[in-house]
């Protein structure tokens, strides 16, 4: 099946390592996640899986936007999806899935080298900047990927980023 709906979603504001290693998101973080769930939910986004990196602050993340999109195959730990993983090969693999519509959970810088190659940048460019649980979803039409939203949480619109 071909990959036509994709949406990329960085965590919420996860503890410093310091305060703990596993880095779970905070209350702010998963406040963040919730606020932009509710306006994917509003969107009635046609997505099939939702995939995270299997940090803990990305299957937060991830289980909170389940919550508000409920993907009928639910929400997987997928490999290739940490902050420096390579991304030609992560789009190859998703286009020869088995999913119409995919929401990958993940970290920088991954995210906006993945944003840039789809939408035609050069290799390590950034085409999009993702603040704290920011979403990016894209539509392939003709081939060709095209920017359809970015929402950011009510609690970072002021453009801090925590």
């Amino acid at each position: 099946m071909s990959l036509v709906h994709l949406c990329l979603v960085r965590h919420g504001e996860a503890a410093p390592e310091y305060e703990d290693p596993a880095r779970p998101l905070t209350a702010r973080g998963r406040a963040q996640v919730a606020s932009v769930a509710e306006s994917l939910r509003e969107l009635r986004l046609a997505l099939d899986i939702i995939y995270h990196s299997g940090k803990s602050r990305a299957a937060e993340t991830a289980e909170i936007l389940a919550r508000a999109v409920t993907p009928p195959h639910g929400v997987m730990r997928r490999p290739g999806l940490n902050p420096n993983d390579p991304v030609a090969a992560l789009v190859d693999d998703l286009d020869g899935g088995e999913f119409a519509g995919v929401m990958l959970v993940g970290h920088l810088p991954q995210l906006e080298y993945l944003t840039a190659h789809l939408l035609g940048g050069r290799p390590g460019s950034r085409a999009v900047r993702f603040m704290l649980s920011t979403a990016v979803c894209l539509t392939r039409e003709r081939e060709e990927w095209e920017l359809r939203r970015i929402l950011q949480p009510a609690t970072n619109r002021s453009g801090e980023e925590a």
